[in-house]
């Protein structure tokens, strides 16, 4: 996720350094969690052979 202006990253920032004195905190990092792995697994990787050629 990219941010276009100042005012949107002074705020994701200040949302990040509320986070852990929030009950919800837990919530708000599995949704993080969520949508980090979507994009993980959404990137191609290339399946190398695990042997060795020697």
């Amino acid at each position: 996720m990219t941010v276009s202006s100042r005012r949107k990253i002074a705020l994701r920032m200040f949302m990040v350094r509320l986070l852990p004195k929030t009950p919800w905190k837990n919530l708000i990092a599995k949704k993080i969690r969520e949508e980090v792995q979507r994009v993980a697994h959404a990137v191609p990787v290339k399946d190398y052979d695990a042997r060795l050629s020697v």
